[in-house]
């Protein structure tokens, strides 16, 4: 049988920033004046020549001296350069990212209740194979650690569950059981945590194969929160709270257009001895 995600979560790409004081016209001039003080140096090194080994390496030169002093002025004076070019491209990425943020929101829709969002293509993403004959070698293949492990109950517990919470939808045609035109499935596996509720998850890669759905999506910016900020706001109040949201990813639905690219298959009547 064939089942479709119904539900979805965007990865989010973390952005990191190189900040620091830049150095002023003062200071390149006293680097530069400092720098004229440093003197040729000239040093000698002894011979590693051990005449029982007969693969002993090649003796190193018995001197050397050092002739490139690095211009640290000339060398403030390029990471300057460079940090400034860094941050136009921070800009631009920021920009960018922020007029993505804009767009996408604009496609959310909420009803019934939730929230449906499409997932969020690359304007020019390469073509997205479907994936089929890899879904279902890896299938065999988990099914045969499942067993193994005694855990293919677990498993298809799990998939009752996201069955019945409306998490994924079984879907039949008659006419073409098993379509790739135009169509993507995902590998699935399980992933184990030493939880009380939650021991087993159900993971759907969308990292496989040489163009894969990650591929085709666009990441976005990073979405997480400062720790710092987070840590001095938590110590500030007298009282702090904690809580979390069960399964949160999982109750923002899919938007019907985009099924056709997270489908997987599964067994028939959620048993593993029957047919896929």
């Amino acid at each position: 049988m064939i089942f479709v995600s119904a539900t979805v979560s965007v990865k989010l790409r973390n952005l990191s920033i190189i900040s620091g004081p830049l150095p002023t016209e003062s200071s390149l001039q006293a680097n530069h004046a400092k720098l004229q003080e440093v003197p040729t140096f000239h040093t000698s090194a002894t011979q590693c020549n051990n005449a029982s080994d007969s693969h002993s390496p090649e003796p190193f030169p018995s001197s050397f001296s050092i002739t490139n002093v690095v211009d640290n002025a000339e060398l403030s004076i390029q990471f300057k350069r460079v940090l400034e070019s860094q941050s136009a491209s921070y800009d631009h990425e920021k920009q960018t990212a922020n007029q993505f943020i804009h767009d996408y929101q604009q496609q959310l829709e909420f009803r019934d209740g939730q929230y449906f969002a499409p997932l969020p293509w690359k304007t020019d993403h390469p073509p997205l194979p479907s994936n089929l004959e890899l879904c279902k070698r890896c299938l065999d293949q988990v099914t045969t650690q499942l067993n193994k492990l005694g855990l293919t109950q677990q498993y298809c517990k799990v998939m009752d569950e996201h069955l019945a919470k409306g998490y994924i939808e079984e879907l039949s045609d008659s006419k073409q059981p098993w379509p790739e035109q135009g169509y993507h499935y995902l590998p699935h596996f399980y992933v184990l945590k030493n939880s009380d509720t939650t021991p087993l998850h159900i993971v759907f890669a969308t990292n496989s194969r040489k163009v894969s759905l990650n591929d085709c999506l666009y990441t976005g910016p990073s979405l997480l929160n400062n720790l710092v900020e987070l840590i001095l706001r938590f110590r500030f109040p007298h009282y702090a709270f904690v809580a979390n949201i069960q399964q949160a990813f999982l109750h923002i639905k899919l938007c019907e257009e985009d099924n056709l690219f997270v489908r997987f298959p599964w067994y028939k009547d959620n048993d593993p001895t029957k047919e896929i």
